[in-house]
């Protein structure tokens, strides 16, 4: 069970199969787009958050969403905040 804010889905609400899995897919689909669009990269690079909201993938009011990337010496692991 997962909780967060999705389309429609009140924040701390639990998930269902079905909205986990759209989106596991935007974000595949995001993934696969920055990495194979050069014009679409330079749009997230630019402004993380308006270009991933435009694709779909929910970005809660107020929020900002900040790009990392994992290295050959650097993982991130991305914890949800507490409560």
């Amino acid at each position: 069970r997962l909780e967060a804010a999705a389309d429609g889905v009140a924040p701390g609400a639990t998930l269902g199969i079905e909205q986990i899995e759209k989106g596991q897919q935007i974000y595949a689909d995001i993934v696969a787009r920055y990495y194979g669009d050069p014009e679409f990269k330079a749009r997230v690079d630019a402004d993380p958050t308006g270009a991933l909201k435009a694709e779909g993938f929910v970005v809660p009011d107020g929020a900002r969403v900040q790009l990392l990337f994992n290295t050959e010496n650097l993982l991130h692991i991305v914890l949800p905040a507490s409560k």
